[in-house]
């Protein structure tokens, strides 16, 4: 499904190119679904590892399949988990929007979070409280070659410590009431996702896969009738464009 959302005008106004265009297919953004994943083998630390949360795990614990998801942190303690951009087959997209649903802020305290950038980094406008309960996020690129591509790919990290035993399942972003992507060529298109997942802080959480998958999960929070952002220039976490393990 395609709508208008805010990233529309962000992704027209840094003039992102258009992604490679050899295959339609690449630009149609249908049925995606957002993973929730935490890679058992990643080891919490702090500070963070120096080449970035997200090329540690492209580059040592990066999963393909929709088996391989674990959507359920098993231990009290520092944990890192990932929300990914997964399809049934590989995508190149430019824009990226989600949200949580309503959570209990007691099962985990989040001290650090950011998007996956390519390249030089990405522009995010996040509604105040992000990633507080019912709040949203939105990226984009910032420069030439800073789209995304490929499968099961990573687009935001979080660092925190889990306490207690709940979901926090991923939502739409309250600005927009939507979740999903914007595709690269110009004019670019938005695409919702079909599923949404839920990370489980010591319990099972929400598993999601583009192949007929669960419904999207749209419940849990009222939007509110004034939402405000803020912008904020990420270049931190860079990654380098390189095949995800098969």
């Amino acid at each position: 499904m395609m709508r208008s959302a805010r990233i529309f005008a962000w992704m027209v106004a840094v003039c992102l190119p258009c992604a490679p265009s050899g295959s339609a297919d690449v630009n149609d953004l249908g049925n995606g679904v957002f993973i929730t994943h935490h890679p058992p083998e990643l080891e919490f630390t702090d500070p963070p590892p120096a080449e970035g949360w997200c090329q540690l795990y492209i580059d040592d614990c990066a999963i393909d399949c929709c088996t391989e998801q674990r959507t359920r942190i098993e231990e009290t303690g520092g944990a890192v988990w990932f929300v990914l951009s997964a399809w049934d087959e590989e995508k190149a997209f430019c824009g990226v929007e989600f949200g949580f649903g309503d959570y209990d802020p007691l099962i985990f305290s989040f001290t650090d979070w950011d998007p996956c950038c390519r390249a030089t980094g990405c522009l995010e406008l996040s509604t105040d409280n992000w990633p507080g309960p019912g709040e949203g996020t939105a990226f984009t690129g910032i420069s030439p070659g800073d789209d995304w591509f490929g499968n099961f790919v990573p687009v935001y990290w979080f660092a925190g410590y889990a306490y207690g035993v709940g979901e926090i399942p991923l939502g739409m972003d309250p600005a927009t009431d939507f979740a999903g992507w914007g595709s690269c060529p110009y004019p670019p298109q938005i695409f919702d996702a079909t599923c949404l997942g839920a990370m489980g802080i010591l319990t099972g959480g929400q598993e999601c896969c583009p192949d007929g998958g669960p419904s999207p999960r749209r419940d849990g929070f009222a939007l509110p009738s004034t939402v405000y952002r803020k912008a904020s220039m990420r270049p931190s976490e860079r990654m380098v464009r390189r095949p995800l393990a098969t």
